[in-house]
């Protein structure tokens, strides 16, 4: 053994340095566990945060870098987030795994396909296996997408996991942010798994601004190849994921774009049935309200819904608010609960409320709505209601 003058072996020195590279090259991988930074952090570069993360500063994405959350944990900010066009912060295929989670896709194992996941919205069935239910809350969501089930010759896909960003200062969208579930693949015979549900997006902050993408959609099952036969079927949808953006003002321009879409129809010999929407949800906050602290609802003055939407009391509570604005293109179901919301301004807006279904691909239910509002506008919509007793509205006018 050679030893230099300090009685330190050579081999000693190679191994402490080959140690701190490999410590470097890690945390340059993976990111540090429960980092803690004290200044402004750039992401220039492909990151990952895999525990609770505090920045007493900014966070800033330049450079195409992607940020990816592998986690059910909040990411706080002190002062501003970019997320500059080209770059995304991802928690793509990060939830539950195949036949995981609250709202997993059914599973057949005696010779079919395997169902789609459920979050926001109801997974999609398939040949002998039925869609998971949609789980978690519309205002607070919290949970990973859940997996989809597996099929006899394929599993189902991942769902997508978790972003939860809290700041004190304004949030520039310009790039992405998703969750969505993972499909999975084809097969000549059938037998397939289906998609992974969409996850959670979760925003507070004081201004949110850019005209970027949120996206949390489930995703389609695997197709049955085959021409036809006896064959065991393609994989469900996996259902839509949850988007929740709270701020005190607003200047985003691309909330229409926001997506919580199923996972399509399979396709295909015996496919695979599409998942349902998943919801999306445009808050604004008292004025006062702390961003950094996102754990209730009891700051929240108006509600604007897009996409889907599906009123919970039994996990929300009370629905009290200014204005409750559902906007073009939205499906509102039942399902929840029977829900008395009280506002001073309702606007359903070239949208459809059925009362009848607890997810927009369908699964019959019935529940009660009652409405008390100062004013009330409903324009270029459809109301289906079941019977005259499950829809209720006191309005001083309308």
């Amino acid at each position: 053994m050679v030893t230099n003058s300090d009685g330190i072996s050579c081999i000693t020195h190679r191994l402490i340095y080959f140690a701190i590279w490999l410590v470097v090259f890690w945390l340059g991988v993976h990111g540090a566990h429960a980092l803690t930074t004290d200044g402004d952090l750039v992401v220039s570069s492909d990151t990952i945060f895999d525990e609770e993360t505090t920045i007493n500063g900014n966070l800033t994405l330049i450079n195409e870098a992607i940020l990816t959350v592998d986690g059910d944990f909040q990411i706080i900010v002190t002062g501003d987030v970019t997320v500059e066009i080209g770059t995304a912060i991802t928690a793509d295929g990060k939830g539950y795994g195949a036949t995981s989670g609250p709202g997993a896709g059914g599973t057949n194992s005696g010779g079919g396909a395997g169902a789609g996941g459920g979050h926001g919205g109801r997974g999609g069935g398939a040949n002998g296996s039925t869609g998971g239910l949609y789980t978690d809350s519309g205002l607070l969501p919290d949970e990973l997408g859940s997996g989809g089930g597996n099929g006899t010759r394929i599993e189902g896909g991942a769902g997508g996991g978790v972003i939860r960003i809290a700041a004190g200062g304004t949030f520039t969208l310009d790039g992405t942010i998703t969750t969505d579930g993972n499909s999975t693949s084809n097969h000549g015979n059938g037998g397939i798994g289906g998609g992974g549900a969409g996850g959670t997006i979760r925003i507070k902050c004081d201004t949110f601004a850019g005209s970027g993408l949120l996206r949390a959609n489930g995703a389609r099952g695997g197709q049955d190849a085959s021409i036809g036969g006896n064959e065991d079927g393609g994989g469900g949808g996996g259902g839509g994921g949850r988007i929740v953006v709270r701020s005190k003002s607003s200047s985003f321009t691309n909330k229409a774009g926001a997506q919580a879409e199923p996972g399509g129809a399979s396709g295909g010999f015996n496919p695979g049935s599409a998942g349902g929407r998943g919801t999306v949800v445009f808050i604004r906050i008292d004025a006062g309200a702390t961003t950094t602290v996102d754990d209730s609802k009891a700051d929240d003055l108006d509600l604007e819904v897009y996409r889907s939407w599906r009123w919970e009391p039994a996990v929300e509570g009370s629905f009290d608010y200014e204005k409750v604005l559902v906007r073009a293109d939205t499906q509102v179901v039942g399902g929840g609960g029977d829900a008395t919301i009280d506002t001073n301004l309702f606007e359903l807006e070239n949208s459809s409320w059925d009362t009848t279904v607890e997810s927009t691909n369908g699964f019959a239910t019935a529940s009660d709505v009652t409405i008390n509002t100062v004013d009330m506008v409903v324009t270029s919509s459809t109301i289906e209601m079941g019977n005259s007793n499950q829809w209720t509205v006191n309005s001083t006018t309308s």
